[in-house]
């Protein structure tokens, strides 16, 4: 599905044109939802739109669920000492966790690991 075949400057609109003819599953210009999503393997931008997609990824924890029947089993404990190791060795400054606020076990949990209640989230359901 390409879309908004005209977005963007000069460059990346000629980049757009180039890329659609490739025999590749090209799928066009996409939102920031994309980026997380699993809908594109590869997503090329400028250099500063890189760094800001890059700067925003390091570190970013969410929706992290154990079965209910398996807690206690420290999966939990193996998942997060997996995730700070990769962080700390790719360099992440800071890693950002969500979690739903009526989870007060999780909570709980994230306190015990190190980490720090610092935001409030606000969502809107559209459909």
């Amino acid at each position: 599905m390409v879309r908004e075949e005209g977005k963007g400057n000069e460059l990346t609109r000629q980049a757009f044109a180039l890329l659609k003819e490739l025999p590749i599953n090209f799928v066009g210009n996409v939102e920031g939802r994309d980026l997380y999503n699993g809908r594109v393997d590869v997503i090329a931008c400028d250099g500063f739109v890189g760094n800001v997609a890059l700067k925003i990824s390091e570190g970013l924890v969410e929706a992290v669920r154990v079965s209910s029947d398996r807690r206690g089993e420290k999966i939990g404990e193996a998942m997060f000492a997996w995730v700070l190791e990769k962080c700390r060795s790719e360099h992440c400054g800071i890693v950002q966790l969500t979690t739903d606020k009526s989870r007060t076990d999780a909570h709980r949990f994230y306190d015990r690991l190190g980490f720090e209640p610092s935001h409030i989230g606000y969502k809107m359901m559209l459909a």
